[in-house]
């Protein structure tokens, strides 16, 4: 196996960017992959995750966004969810920018 190689230059940053979100997203799906705890539905991140999860990624995004706007649920899990729809999405800066 060869070892991946991080160059200095233009690509620095975007490399970089796309080795802490791989990181960040196999740690974060290892642990719902694990068998974590679950989200409860009742909540607008659990919601939120469930509708990620079932490909509605437009209805994800608002839910996670009004979560985000709540003082009464932690905002951990839904950051976490905004990163992973925006890595979905194709937007490394954004998913890299939420998962930090």
């Amino acid at each position: 196996m060869r070892p991946v190689l991080l160059h200095h230059g233009h690509g620095h940053h975007r490399s970089l960017g796309a080795c802490v979100l791989l990181a960040c997203f196999a740690s974060g799906c290892a642990g719902i992959l694990g068998g974590g705890r679950r989200l409860a539905q009742t909540t607008e991140t659990g919601q939120a995750w469930q509708a990620l999860v079932d490909g509605n990624g437009d209805q994800a995004a608002a839910l996670f966004k009004r979560a985000l706007g709540a003082k009464r649920e932690p905002r951990t899990l839904a950051l976490f969810g905004v990163g992973s729809l925006a890595y979905e999405r194709g937007d490394d800066e954004a998913a890299v920018a939420f998962y930090l």
